[in-house]
């Protein structure tokens, strides 16, 4: 096989194999750490002339039009440290970009925040990242960091990526993820954090339209009994469609596994929901909006096999 830059893109004796054509990405870029054989030293416009890092990419030559915008790939074995608040901004106004790892499990690129003021913001329109592994917390050291991702850009997403939210009682976040983006879509992510590393909560939504949350497992332990894993906050988000995830909440004693909010609406399908509070039967708490729900499961306890609820979820 011969790999060469078909535009912007990959082919094998002048055929092209990738991207694929419905991807539609009017320009292609690479990012890779300097590897035996590959030069690191180039723009990024070819898979084997990576830039360096998404730093120096985002300098380089990203499309925003009308219909089309840039896909950024991460080699295998890529790591960068978000070490900034607003880590990224280079990327300034431009939107639709696509930031896609290569690779699977831990071979695939990983962003790790390094301090308790870094950031990454998913602040333009239809910016979204897939397939990475994101390190909320630094893994090692004592640094709590405040509020990794906040998302606001209409659009926006973040698709099949593992997340770390914390590490152990040291290395932890306060917030990890902050959607108050309309049409967001979160889905088939592992979202962990161990059970000392407790946080104020995994995930906060604020007034996130549309938000479509599917097939994601979010486990970790809150700083409260009474709070869950994810929480809807101060402004009620309209027509969520939330669809087989599983909501885990590891803090001794926790009553709940999601916070709702009045005037919150949508659905809720075929969802699990566990907690370790054996007198509590309200998994979802606080629903005066427009929620239904349809097949939850829940438990209540180590162990426990999940039961279906029938009759009311939350309070």
């Amino acid at each position: 096989m011969t790999v060469t830059a078909f535009p912007n893109g990959v082919s094998s004796f002048g055929v092209p194999v990738w991207p694929n054509p419905n991807d539609s990405f009017a320009t292609v870029m690479f990012v890779g750490s300097s590897t035996a054989g590959y030069s690191s030293a180039a723009g990024g416009a070819n898979y084997d002339k990576p830039a360096p890092s998404l730093l120096s990419v985002a300098k380089e030559g990203l499309v925003d039009t009308a219909d089309r915008g840039t896909l950024i790939m991460l080699r295998k074995g890529h790591t960068e440290n978000v070490d900034a608040a607003d880590w990224l901004s280079l990327l300034g106004t431009r939107k639709r970009i696509t930031i896609r790892g290569l690779g699977e499990g831990p071979e695939r690129g990983t962003l790790t925040w390094t301090l308790a003021t870094s950031t990454l913001l998913l602040d333009t329109a239809n910016v979204v990242l897939e397939n990475l592994n994101l390190n909320f917390d630094p893994g090692a050291g004592t640094v709590n960091v405040a509020a990794p991702i906040t998302a606001t850009g209409a659009g926006s997403g973040i698709k099949g990526c593992t997340i770390r939210m914390g590490t152990d009682a040291n290395s932890k976040v306060t917030v990890g993820l902050t959607v108050n983006a309309a049409d967001f879509v979160f889905g088939d992510n592992l979202v962990y954090g161990e059970t000392a590393a407790e946080a104020t909560t995994l995930i906060d939504i604020n007034a996130a339209h549309r938000l479509w949350m599917y097939d994601n497992y979010i486990a970790g332990a809150t700083s409260a009994a009474a709070v869950g894993v994810v929480r809807f906050v101060t402004g009620a988000s309209l027509n969520v469609v939330l669809e087989r995830n599983s909501y885990i909440n590891r803090k001794a004693a926790s009553t709940n596994a999601v916070i709702g909010l009045a005037a919150v609406s949508g659905v809720s399908r075929d969802e699990h929901f566990a907690y370790l509070n054996t007198t509590s039967l309200t998994p979802w708490l606080t629903s005066t909006g427009i929620m239904t729900f349809h097949r939850p499961t829940v438990t209540n306890t180590a162990g426990e096999t999940g039961t279906e609820i029938v009759g009311t979820v939350s309070a």
